[in-house]
C-alpha cells in the first residue's frame, strides 16, 4: 500500500507499487519460511539422534 499509494518512502507509484510490493513480500516471506522449516528440521534431526541443541 505505501508503495502504490502514498509518497512517503518513493514517489507515487500506483499499479507497479502494488505489484513491486506483492513481489518483495512473497520474496521475504518465502526467505523466512525456508529459514524456519531449515531450522525445524535441524532440530529434528539432532533430537531424533539423541543430540540437543
Amino acid at each position: 500500500m505505501l508503495l502504490g499509494l502514498t509518497d512517503w518512502i518513493v514517489p507515487r507509484m500506483g499499479i507497479y507499487g502494488f505489484w513491486t510490493a506483492l513481489v518483495i513480500s512473497l520474496t521475504v516471506a518465502g526467505l523466512l519460511l525456508t529459514y524456519y522449516l531449515a531450522r525445524a528440521s535441524r532440530k529434528r534431526l539432532h533430537r531424533d539422534q539423541g543430540i540437543l541443541l
